[in-house]
């Protein structure tokens, strides 16, 4: 018989374990919209065993903000950075163990066959997830050039943006004064129209050739649509963590839309709003693209180079953007919302491209360190605040690199380490990343055969 005090200790003992197996069951309901997966138990066990907290339910904790911002794909639910050197410590994937890496993929066999099962159903729904009015979204932003000789050009600057209107500011103005060629094409696309960002957009049109997208799916048109990404297919409830997926959906519509229209590119330049880049980065692009062109093995470059990341700032070779559309079940099955941790990991587990050339000097500068977004830069309490920071920042950058005119030596990136994802990826997301593709992929076709009949 147990006296008293060993009762009470029992007692708090049980009382432990039933709110410990509680939790785990909130935490599967929340991660899948209201449902039980089964692939989302799984991970969400092990993250409970390895005590790690990089997904978190806790409303106090978890606040979404008005817009996606801020898509060095870091923005992570729901550790927010004190600093930018803080960054990684966020973005921290969770290692798979060598027990864990029986296959080729790094994945056990269970966890193969879930991904192989959860890829054939997206496949499968991919056709059926959305409704005709949001099949016309596509189309309808999808604009034909008249003429067939601007389509044909051999690169483009790509700007992916929502709504830092002070950020974008800055990178326009980096770019206007830089020594990129003139009439080079850029396409800004925007998370829905912005009439501010649209203004500044304009202001490139003095130098250089400027086409306007606007993500059909947007985040912050989601509400007036009362669709996706906010609401699912039953059109009632608004889904969890929605805002946190809204830039690789657009990242990934954004890729199909401009490398399926611009037939010929081999190379794109990759920029976000909160970044600058250095007054040579016309003359470095060249020079790093050219060094990235002597091997097929290297899936690009970066200005600013990252370890084991290939991202913002950076040029992606069109063979990579093929080698990515190979793996595509992977990279939307992937339970990651950032659309560059998705591709690599889909690159490292399914023998994708994984080298990269590095800038020994970095000819980018990211703005986006400063102010709010999903991911908390250094916080700063009016709009004046934060202007004045961003342009003393820009401008001590462009004191230290206005000098640089090469490239003065590269270094060889790799992607490496198997990791899960970081969640809120759900099955919706999934099915809606594989529908953008088939869509592009069954219109590419169409357009093919009837150019040969």
């Amino acid at each position: 018989m147990l006296n008293r005090a060993g009762r009470a200790t029992a007692a708090i003992l049980v009382g432990i374990t039933i709110f410990t197996i509680a939790g785990i069951s909130l935490h599967v309901i929340n991660l899948s919209d209201g449902t039980i997966d089964r692939q989302h138990l799984r991970q969400i066990l092990r993250f409970q065993q390895q005590k790690e907290t990089v997904i978190r339910v806790s409303s106090s904790k978890m606040k979404p903000q008005s817009q996606y911002e801020n898509q060095q794909g870091k923005h992570h639910p729901p550790t927010q950075p004190k600093s930018a050197q803080d960054e990684n410590f966020v973005r921290k994937e969770s290692p798979i163990s060598n027990k864990e890496s029986k296959s080729p993929a790094n994945q056990t066999q269970s966890e193969q066959k879930d991904m192989a099962s959860s890829a054939q159903i997206g496949t499968e729904k991919a056709n059926l997830s959305q409704d005709k009015h949001e099949q016309h979204l596509v189309a309808s932003n999808l604009p034909q050039s008249s003429s067939p000789s601007e389509r044909d050009i051999s690169f483009f600057v790509f700007i992916l943006g929502s709504s830092k209107d002070i950020h974008y500011s800055s990178l326009v103005e980096s770019l206007l004064r830089s020594d990129l060629a003139n009439n080079t094409q850029i396409v800004v696309s925007l998370d829905g129209p912005n009439a501010e960002m649209q203004g500044i957009s304009n202001r490139l049109r003095t130098r250089f050739r400027v086409s306007q997208l606007f993500h059909p799916f947007a985040c912050s048109t989601a509400e007036q649509r009362h669709a996706f990404p906010k609401y699912g297919r039953d059109k009632l409830h608004a889904r969890r963590y929605w805002k946190y997926t809204c830039t690789k959906h657009h990242w990934f519509w954004a890729m199909h839309r401009t490398w399926s229209y611009f037939r010929q590119a081999q190379w794109m330049f990759y920029l976000e709003e909160d970044f600058v880049v250095s007054k040579h980065i016309g003359t470095v692009i060249k020079e790093l693209m050219k060094v990235a062109d002597k091997s097929d093995e290297y899936l690009g470059a970066m200005t600013e180079c990252r370890d084991n990341l290939w991202t913002v700032s950076g040029l992606m070779k069109r063979a990579t953007w093929n080698n990515l559309l190979e793996r595509v079940q992977f990279f939307c099955s992937f339970n990651d919302y950032n659309w560059d941790l998705s591709m690599k990991q889909d690159f490292i587990r399914n023998q994708g491209p994984t080298k990269y050339i590095c800038a020994q000097r970095n000819f980018a500068f990211h703005t986006g360190q400063f102010g709010t977004g999903l991911t908390q830069g250094q916080h700063f309490d009016s709009q004046q605040e934060l202007l004045k920071k961003i342009q003393s920042s820009k401008l001590k950058f462009f004191t230290e690199t206005d000098d640089w005119t090469s490239l003065n030596g590269t270094t060889v990136g790799q992607l490496h380490t198997p990791h899960r994802g970081l969640g809120a990826f759900t099955s919706e997301d999934r099915d809606h990343c594989l529908y953008i593709h088939r869509w592009f992929q069954q219109r590419d076709t169409s357009t093919t055969l009837a150019k040969l009949n």
